[in-house]
Order: structure tokens, then sequence, then C-alpha cells
């Protein structure tokens, strides 16, 4: 996927993000992990059973952010269902982003 700002290249058919290229990057995730160890997504519920999860990615023109989605259904039968977090992370080349900033004032 990409429209003209980001590039995200996705695995078939699971989806995995593989990399993501901005700004003359190639790839802002961490090359030297596996695929399958350059992030990962952490889901808290308070109820037992199952669900089944679709997820889904977003680019939007003229944005440099990737939406990620995800639709949860569980069987009519199953309990009700509360989340409490839905957690992506994404691990980035260390040699190119040694810290993080939130704002001009904190870290």
């Amino acid at each position: 996927m990409e429209n003209g700002i980001i590039r995200v290249t996705l695995s078939k058919p699971e989806g995995t993000v593989l990399g993501i290229s901005y700004n003359g990057i190639d790839n802002v995730l961490e090359a030297h992990n596996k695929f399958n160890n350059r992030g990962y997504i952490d889901i808290v519920w308070n109820a037992s059973g199952s669900t089944s999860k679709l997820w889904g990615y977003i680019l939007r023109r003229g944005s440099s952010g990737l939406y990620i989605y995800a639709i949860f259904e569980r069987p009519q039968h199953f309990p009700a269902l509360e989340i409490d977090h839905i957690r992506i992370v994404f691990k980035l080349k260390k040699d190119r982003f040694p810290y993080m900033a939130i704002a001009d004032d904190m870290q």
C-alpha cells in the first residue's frame, strides 16, 4: 500500500506489517529482527471465551499516518466482551530512532 508519502508492505495472506517506508527511509522498522518480530499487538479483555478478529489498514491520501483498525466478533451465545485496551507496537530502527519525543519538553 502506498499514497506517495508512506509505503507499507504487508504479508499475504496474514496481513503482517513487513515494512514501513517514509521520508527517504527505505524501512523504518528494525531490519535485524525477523519479519514476525518487528512489532506486536497486545489486547486485554475481561471475558473468557473466544472472538474472531479482522484487522484492517488504511492509508489516506495526503496523510503520513497508517491507520489500523480491528473488527471483533463473538458468537451470540458467548458472554459480552469488554476490551480494556489495544496496543500496537512497531520496533523501529535503533540507529535512526535512538529515542522518541512526545512533545518538545517531554520524551
